[in-house]
């Protein structure tokens, strides 16, 4: 397995989006049930994996999905929410970790992605009231 995920930021937050693409601020947050699309890098392989800088032009799911671990305020997001992992098409060394938000979800939770023994560093929020 390789991995070192790492999270993309503003202010503090963690980059994330509504399905429909619009950015999740304080303004505009998630919310529990929602299905959001959180960015990140450094996930490892995808199948298919693309070859080094070429653009993926579909989605391709993480190798080692087995492996990824997505916990919001140390809670786990149960896997049956976490609907794609995998590369973002259209773009190099973007992935994409869609989930769907649970109905606990507590307001501005701090969001860790795992894989393996190998987390995001710091501590960043993502929007969601």
């Amino acid at each position: 397995m390789d991995g070192a995920p790492a999270l993309f930021e503003i202010a503090g937050f963690a980059i994330a989006t509504h399905a429909d693409g619009a950015l999740l601020t304080d303004a505009s947050p998630g919310q529990p049930g929602e299905i959001v699309v959180v960015y990140a890098t450094g996930l490892g392989a995808t199948d298919p994996d693309p070859e080094a800088g070429e653009i993926p032009g579909a989605a391709a799911p993480l190798h080692w999905l087995d492996s990824l671990s997505i916990s919001l305020d140390g809670e786990a997001v149960p896997a049956a929410l976490i609907l794609y992992a995998g590369a973002t098409p259209g773009c190099v060394g973007l992935y994409q970790l869609n989930i769907q938000l649970p109905q606990n979800v507590p307001a501005d939770p701090i969001i860790q992605v795992s894989m393996g023994t190998q987390s995001n560093a710091g501590s960043l929020k993502i929007a969601v009231q």
